[in-house]
This record gives C-alpha cells, structure tokens and sequence, in this order.
C-alpha cells in the first residue's frame, strides 16, 4: 500500500512526496506520527494500520497536518482483498482532495491508473523493486527472478518490465558482463515503452541503459523525458548528476545533486550519491563531508566507507583512507579494486597483489569488471598492465570507462596516447 500510494503520489506536481526507503523505518517504531513527520520535515503524514483477515483488508486511514497535529481526513476501509487497487485509487484521490489539490485532467488519469489487475502479480513486483535497490549480488538476482514471475502472470504489465529493465542496467558491470546484462535491459525497457511511452520508470531505464552503452544524446534526451513525467525522484537526479559530471558540466551537476538532495535529505544513501559526484567533481574536501553525514545515519552503509575512503586517498589522508576501504570490503558488495589500488599507491606491493589474486579467484565465479583490475595495476604503476586491462573493458562495452576523465584515480595515465584514443572511443568530451 505504501509503496503505491508514494509512486502515485509523487507523480503530482504540486506536492513533493518522501520516498519509501526513507520512510520505512518509522513502520517499526513505536513513535507519533507527527514526530516521524517533524523529523522527515514534511507538512502532512499519511498514516495508516492495516490488518487482513481471510480475504477481506481492513484500513483505518488518516491525514495529519504536522504543524498542530489536526486531523484533515479519515476513513475506513473494508474491501476484499482482490479490491485493494480500488482502496488505493480511492485513498490517493482522497488525499489530493484534503489537501486541496487542484488535479489536472492527466494528475487525475495517473491517480485512477493501474498497471496490472493481476494481485499477484503486483506482490511480486513490489518484491522486485525492493531488492532492487538493496544495491547487493543478491538482491540484483531477486529482483530480475521477481520481475520475471510478475511479467508471467501479466505479459502486459509496464512496470515489471521497467523494473527488470533498470535491474538489468545495475547488475551491468557488477555481476553480469555489459554484453550480457545490456541487451536484456534494452529489451525490457523498449517492450515497457511499448505498453506504455508516459512511463517514467521505463524511460529511466532506457537513459540508464544509453548512458552505459555511451549514447550520450539519447540519454540526455531520455533523462529529461523522465522529468517530465515525474521531476520527483531523487535517484533520477543523482544518476543525471553522475552522467553530466563525466561529462564536465560540474555546475549543472551539482545543482542536479543538491535537487536530489532536496527530496532525500534524511537518507544515507542520498548524501552518498551527494558525495560522489563532489568526489568525481574532486571537490573531496565536501565528498567527506557528506559521506560522513551518511555513516551517521548508517554506519554500516558500505558505500559510505567507500566513498570516504576514495577523498582520504585524494587528501592524502592515507591511513584513513586503509582503514574506510578495509571496512567497505567487509560490507556487501565492497570494492576491492580501490583498496588494491589504495595499498598499491602506499607501497604495500605484496597486499595489492593479493587483491588481484583475489579478484582473479572471483572472476571464476562472476563477472569482475577489467576496470576495477587495471585500477590496481594504475596504483602499482604498470601502465602497460593498466591498459591491457582497459582495453578488454572496452571489448566488454563496459559503463565504468565513462569514468576515464572524472575518476582521480586514473589521472595519471592521462597523458598517454592511449588514453585519449580509449576515451574518445567512448565518447566523453
């Protein structure tokens, strides 16, 4: 219910709605909801409790004005439980009303939109975009198994395939080789255009999908096309910022990230977006800013050690740096390409060469991006090395060459040949 109401919702202009991974953990407290409201900065709290009892639901909803906690709506719901789009459709509508939205003949269309009627089906895709963004292996590999028995069950359902599109563009380069991860995502983004061309998610897909696979007009076109369906998504902001500062547009990328930021300000992994792109901006000063506003909101957010580590390597902060990286490789999904190259550059030869036997060993179990292999040989100084590594990422048709220019970590080969032939080949400016 959550997670359709807020996809609903912040398809509205005029209001600017939470996202749910920021609101999620206020389901497990025992706290007011106007008190979650005053933390989250919001002017109005949707609250709710819903019990299901055989095949009926029963929702008691209200919303609450956080300035003096009146009460502007209520109501009641009692429906089967095969009636809960039509609860939905309803409560949004109501919500609109109570806050004395003036809805626009297409506002009202998005409100009323469904796009499956299958039940079931819709369970499996909220289970789908769920793990897609745990930013993990396995969460990568739950979601395309979730989106895939969504789109079973409803051949005709847009967002599944917009979903399994984005899942496919992410897992791109981390756990699948691009050869294989991207023709599967331009696939299911196209089949979810054609179902339906006013789909945000699915043009988001498909800028993703240009983005790495260096189209950089078409993704530009399709990130703007994304606006304007819904400018309320703070991960669309975060990914336009990265693409335009690969691209050396700093200024336009940041106030792409300080948008972001606005919709997403109480969310560990918004300040880590944040951080980044100051990073690629090689502003590491303010990347370590924020990266540390991310671990105190989440200590164990691995890409918040990430990030953190990556500026104290560029501030030659080293011992800091050793101790950030090491804790992002005992989370999930921790990079060891920077920690190699992070010993490498502090002349711990035989600790980087371990790295390489280790992501040697990796390889035979999963894909392992060549780029994160010639980062190390870049710390060692084995230029050589390096652009063998390169050049087979180029044959994988890797997104991670995109960050040639930005990333500080291969400045030093800059001013080989080899290095402009490779990036003009990918097209970066």
């Amino acid at each position: 219910m959550a997670e359709t109401l807020t996809t609903k919702l912040s398809a509205l202009r005029t209001i600017v709605v939470r996202p749910l991974g920021l609101v999620r953990k206020y389901t497990a407290l025992e706290l007011d909801p106007v008190t979650a409201g005053q933390e989250l900065g919001v002017e109005s709290v949707l609250d709710s409790t819903i019990h299901k009892s055989g095949d009926r639901i029963r929702a008691n909803v209200r919303l609450l004005r956080v300035a003096d906690g009146g009460q502007l709506w209520a109501d009641k719901f009692d429906e089967k439980f095969t009636d809960i789009f039509a609860v939905q459709d309803s409560i949004s509508e109501r919500v609109a009303a109570a806050l004395a939205i003036k809805l626009t003949g297409q506002e009202k269309a998005l409100l009323a939109k469904h796009y499956t009627d299958n039940n079931q089906a819709y369970q499996l895709y909220l289970k789908g975009h769920y793990y897609s963004w745990q930013f993990t292996d396995y969460g990568a590999q739950k979601a395309v198994e979730y989106f895939n028995q969504a789109i079973t069950l409803d051949p005709k359902y847009a967002q599944a395939y917009a979903g399994l599109a984005e899942s496919y563009a992410i897992r791109s380069g981390e756990t699948l080789p691009p050869v294989e991860a991207m023709p599967k995502a331009r696939e299911a983004a196209q089949k979810a255009l054609t179902l339906d061309d006013s789909l945000a998610e699915a043009h988001y897909a498909l800028a993703l999908i240009y983005w790495c696979t260096w189209n950089s007009s078409s993704a530009e076109q399709e990130f703007k096309r994304t606006f304007q369906l819904n400018p309320n998504q703070a991960e669309v902001y975060f990914s336009y910022a990265q693409y335009l500062v690969e691209r050396g547009r700093t200024d336009e990328a940041l106030q792409a990230a300080n948008t972001g930021m606005q919709f997403n300000s109480l969310s560990a992994s918004a300040h880590v977006d944040a951080a980044y792109i100051h990073y690629l901006a090689h502003d590491y000063d303010k990347a370590i800013e924020q990266s540390r506003e991310a671990l105190e909101l989440d200590r164990n957010f691995n890409r918040g050690h990430l990030v953190l580590g990556k500026a104290y390597m560029e501030t030659r902060q080293y011992d800091l740096a050793i101790t950030e990286l090491e804790k992002a490789l005992e989370l999930p999904s921790g990079k060891q390409g920077m920690l190699g190259y992070a010993y490498a550059v502090l002349g711990r030869v035989k600790d980087a060469r371990n790295v390489l036997e280790r992501l040697d060993a990796l390889s035979q179990e999963r894909y392992i991006s060549p780029v994160e292999i010639a980062r190390i040989h870049v710390g060692l100084e084995d230029k050589e090395r390096a652009f063998e590594y390169l050049e087979r990422a180029y044959r994988d048709r890797s997104d991670y060459l995109n960050l040639l220019r930005s990333d500080p970590t291969f400045k030093s080969l800059d001013s080989d040949p080899r290095f402009e032939s490779l990036v003009r080949r990918v097209g970066l400016p």
